[in-house]
């Protein structure tokens, strides 16, 4: 099992490929808010994959504990940029899913 530096180093390349990928111009402002919703959770994302690797919760489990923290995810600084409010939510979802996964790959390899 991983730790909390082995995820955000992970969920940064993570970021920076989604950023490359989806919005280029705003590579920077993803990144940073997308590491910082993360920290934000760290005890949470912490317990919750405790419990995954126990069997306690399965991935779905995980999946929608994360997705149930998304409404903390500050978008504002892409928002601001000009990104339509349906793009932002879209980008927003595909950052909640890249957390999820990130966490599975460095936490729980096996889930």
């Amino acid at each position: 099992m991983g730790n909390f530096n082995d995820f955000t180093a992970n969920l940064t390349d993570g970021l920076t490929q989604l950023a490359k990928k989806e919005i280029p111009g705003l590579l920077n402002e993803l990144v940073s808010s997308g590491n910082q919703f993360a920290v934000s959770l760290e005890q949470d994302i912490k317990q919750w994959t405790a419990q995954l690797a126990s069997g306690a919760i399965d991935s779905d489990d995980f999946q929608s504990l994360v997705k149930g923290k998304a409404d903390i995810f500050d978008m504002k600084k892409i928002t601001a940029k000009g990104l339509a409010q349906a793009r932002v939510d879209a980008i927003e979802g595909m950052v909640t899913d890249l957390i999820v996964q990130t966490a599975l790959k460095v936490f729980v390899p096996n889930a």
